[in-house]
């Protein structure tokens, strides 16, 4: 629920034109985009779906999770086809990237969608692998320069740690030492990106200090939250991150 209220905040935020001020990381040279880049593919099956239901997210009726992937299977081909690929983010106007959250949260109902009908028929392993592809699909997204796409990504991961930790004890032994090498192998990554992140909201801190009352008062009008509560939320949504994934490598090892 709160990786849902998260992302609901950035969507409103984002929409709300706040900008600069919170949602950009400097980068002085942009970095080159790779080919093919994910982010590509990604672009390309939010446009082949609709939104879906929120309530696929909940439903019991398994033939609906079914015709829902069958609806969508050229999203999820193209979609699929980007969780294989190298991924880097675009800089682009903060018009267009402020509608990133929104498409990452449609692909996120697919993938999560795809990991429910495999639990619901207790094939935990194919459940597992398909969390998985939600928690690469967040570390994909953290190769921006947005904040806002680190907090759309945090949120992403907190949907696949608990879903994976949830059905842990069910994944196969083999499954599960696969995952762990996995999550290890792109920790030492993760913690450049979550320094990187630290320091510049320590750097542009007194820059942000200046014109935080207006946006208080902006974000409080829409959100009825303080623009502190969103300056906040990367730092400590990646500390309770950290604190998940090394409960999540736990269960799996057990």
């Amino acid at each position: 629920m709160k990786a849902k209220a998260l992302l609901g905040l950035l969507i409103v935020a984002s929409l709300a034109g706040i900008g600069d001020l919170v949602l950009r990381i400097p980068a002085p040279i942009p970095p080159a985009l790779p080919t093919p880049n994910a982010y590509d593919a990604f672009v390309a099956a939010a446009d082949r779906m609709p939104e879906l239901p929120l309530d696929l997210e909940s439903t019991q009726d398994v033939n609906r999770l079914f015709a829902c992937l069958e609806s969508n299977s050229e999203a999820l081909r193209e979609l699929e086809k980007g969780l294989r690929q190298e991924c880097q983010l675009p800089v682009e106007s903060m018009i267009v990237a402020s509608t990133r959250p929104r498409m990452f949260r449609k692909l996120l109902r697919l993938l999560v969608v795809r990991f429910r009908i495999a639990e619901m028929h207790a094939r935990f392993d194919a459940a597992a692998g398909a969390s998985f592809d939600t928690f690469t699909f967040a570390q994909q997204i953290k190769q921006s320069a947005l904040v806002l796409d680190h907090l759309t990504a945090a949120a992403i991961e907190e949907v696949a740690v608990a879903d994976l930790t949830r059905i842990a004890s069910k994944v196969s032994a083999e499954k599960r030492k696969q995952i762990v090498a996995a999550i290890e192998s792109g920790e030492s990554k993760s913690a450049t990106n979550q320094k990187i992140v630290e320091d510049i909201l320590e750097r542009e801190q007194q820059e942000l200090v200046a014109e935080v009352g207006q946006l208080r008062a902006m974000v409080t009008n829409l959100t009825g939250n303080g623009a502190g509560e969103l300056e906040s939320d990367l730092v400590r949504i990646l500390d309770q991150k950290r604190v998940a994934r090394k409960q999540l490598i736990l269960a799996l090892k057990e």
